[in-house]
This record gives C-alpha cells, sequence and structure tokens, in this order.
C-alpha cells in the first residue's frame, strides 16, 4: 500500500481544478507536543505561490491546515485554549472545513477540510492554499470534495 499513490493524485487534480497549491498535512509528534508534517504538496503552477515543501513541519496552532487538525483531531483541547479559538474549532466541527486569510501568515490564505479514516477518525487534512489576494471562497467545496475522496483510503 502506497498513500503517495493514493493522495497525489487527488491534490494533483485539486490543483488542476483551482489553480492553486495542495497539500497533505498529518500529526507528527514531537517532543510532548506534535506539530503540523507536510507529508505531500502539489505546487501551484503560478508564479505567486507558498512555498512549503512536502517535509516541512509547520506550525501546529496556526493556519488552516493547522486549525483542521485540531478540531477533528483527538480531544481534549487543551484548557488553556481560548474561548475564540473553541468557537472557531466548534464552527469548523460543524461546517466541515476551515477557510481563512492571513492566519498563519499575513500575506497566505488557506482552505482546508479533514481526510477521515474509514472509522470515521483523523487521518490529515487536504489544504489549498494561496496568496491572499487570490482567496476565493468557490474553492471550498472542490477542497472539501478532495478531502472526501480520501475517505477510508488513507
Amino acid at each position: 500500500f502506497s498513500l503517495a499513490a493514493v493522495v497525489m493524485p487527488v491534490l494533483q487534480a485539486l490543483v488542476g481544478a483551482t489553480g492553486e497549491g495542495a497539500a497533505y498535512h498529518v500529526r507528527q509528534p514531537q517532543g510532548e507536543g506534535w506539530a503540523r508534517l507536510c507529508l505531500y504538496r502539489v505546487d501551484s503552477p503560478q508564479v505567486l505561490r507558498d512555498h512549503v515543501r512536502a517535509g516541512d513541519l509547520l506550525p501546529a496552532d496556526r493556519g488552516a491546515g493547522a486549525r483542521v487538525l485540531i478540531a477533528f483531531g483527538p480531544p481534549p483541547l487543551p484548557p488553556a485554549t481560548r474561548k475564540e479559538d473553541r468557537l472557531l474549532y466548534e464552527r469548523i466541527r460543524t461546517q466541515g472545513y476551515c477557510a481563512l486569510v492571513g492566519d498563519r501568515s499575513p500575506e497566505l490564505a488557506g482552505i482546508s477540510a479533514p481526510a477521515l479514516h474509514a472509522d470515521g477518525t483523523l487521518a490529515g487534512a487536504v489544504t489549498l492554499t494561496m496568496p491572499a489576494h487570490r482567496y476565493d471562497a468557490r474553492a471550498i467545496p472542490a477542497v472539501r470534495e478532495a478531502a472526501a475522496k480520501l475517505h477510508g483510503r488513507v
């Protein structure tokens, strides 16, 4: 079984449909906590783009992908989680995706949805990233569909 053989075609199709970069993020244990690992990445064909690479560790608490990994990941939220963040994670779980502009970096936007194992637990996050000025909410359904294609396959 090759996870790349399952994930990469989905990411490639997402990039083809949107013209923006797509990644598959997972939780990577790190010390007593975790980091967000970019496991797979397909770059945008556009010159101006996010330059994350497969293998990069990203913040575990910022960015649409991180927010999805927190919202759908193993409970509970840390006791120090601010009320507004708790409300954000509740909204992400309810709507089934996260779309943010300027969360990880002021110049970037992201749309992310959970990829789930067959039992409904979190496997990872499918994330579309783009410069903030190109953010388009019309890409949300494409991201959700890409994540749904991985359900039970990852």
